[in-house]
């Protein structure tokens, strides 16, 4: 019996042995790394992008037009090349190995099903068009999918919140900014009321000023600051079309031969923005009321005080 015991405790060793050496991991065999798309990211022309919450709504969708990235849903308002890169970056430069799945019965758990992602994306090329879902993962990775492929990966240092789904995750959220230093002279026109302003030497004159008024030289430069930078806060249904005025701005910047000019119309408030079109731009923008209220309440009175 012992000797019975003996051989069996041999067998069992032999066994446990060679279990082992079948899953001791083999550093000289890693897995190949393999694209996840067939599409190069210079080679993609259009994207388009869904969001799992509002899947049934159109989605956002870009294209490369003359070399150039728009925003084709919202009008072709240019879109920031290097906000668009990154995400063709993630993807079409995306790099996989080992799938974390392969059957249909996780797709729902992993979140990369047509009814069931966090973000839908389709690249598109020169004939030839990539879905993708991205769904579910876990601090900075996140699992994909292509739609024409069984295979489930996780990718590092993807999340889907790196892929933007609106148009303000790809346009640059500064519509306008001058140099306020460098204003020479500067007009703000509401209706019939129009204030000029000349700047001489760092100081602030206003033309046509009351006797007893002076200029409030704070309050001047303020309004100059203010109107210089214009922030996006949204983009209208239709960019390309102009904003009815409710008034205007002008400046000029250096003097003589060397003299530039610009400026740009502004709406009416309407839920608390103002439509904002630069006389340098096709494209109207929406910024916030409050940013331009300096602007919209410019008057001798706001910028002048009783000697």
């Amino acid at each position: 019996m012992n000797r019975l015991n003996t051989v069996l405790g041999v067998v069992a060793l032999a066994q446990g042995g060679l279990v082992a050496l079948t899953w001791w991991p083999n550093n000289n065999a890693a897995a190949a790394m393999v694209p996840l798309v067939s599409l190069e990211p210079s080679d993609v022309h259009g994207l388009k992008v869904w969001t799992g919450t509002d899947k049934d709504k159109d989605p956002i969708e870009l294209e490369q037009s003359q070399g150039a990235w728009q925003i084709k849903s919202s009008g072709g308002y240019p879109a920031d090349a290097t906000k668009v890169q990154k995400v063709l970056d993630a993807l079409a430069g995306a790099e996989v190995s080992d799938p974390v799945a392969t059957t249909k019965s996780s797709y729902d758990a992993l979140k990369v099903t047509a009814d069931s992602f966090d973000k839908k994306v389709e690249l598109d090329g020169d004939g030839t068009s990539t879905t993708i879902f991205v769904g579910a993962g876990s601090g900075r990775a996140a699992t994909v999918r292509r739609e024409d492929a069984d295979a489930v990966y996780r990718i590092a240092g993807l999340s889907q919140w790196s892929i933007g789904s609106r148009p303000s995750d790809y346009y640059d959220s500064t519509y306008l900014k001058v140099d306020p230093g460098d204003i020479q002279t500067f007009t703000v026109q509401h209706g019939p009321d129009k204030i000029e302003i000349q700047n001489t030497e760092g100081t602030w004159t206003i033309a046509g000023l009351a006797e007893g008024r002076t200029v409030d030289q704070g309050a001047v430069a303020d309004l100059v600051r203010q109107a210089t930078t214009v922030k996006i806060s949204a983009l209208p249904d239709d960019p390309t079309a102009p904003p009815t005025a409710d008034l205007t701005v002008a400046w000029t910047v250096g003097s003589g031969d060397d003299s530039t000019s610009g400026g740009y119309v502004l709406g009416p408030e309407t839920n608390s923005k103002r439509a904002v079109r630069s006389n340098d731009s096709s494209y109207t923008v929406l910024a916030s009321t409050y940013s331009l209220k300096k602007v919209a309440d410019a008057s001798l009175e706001t910028l002048t005080h009783s000697q």
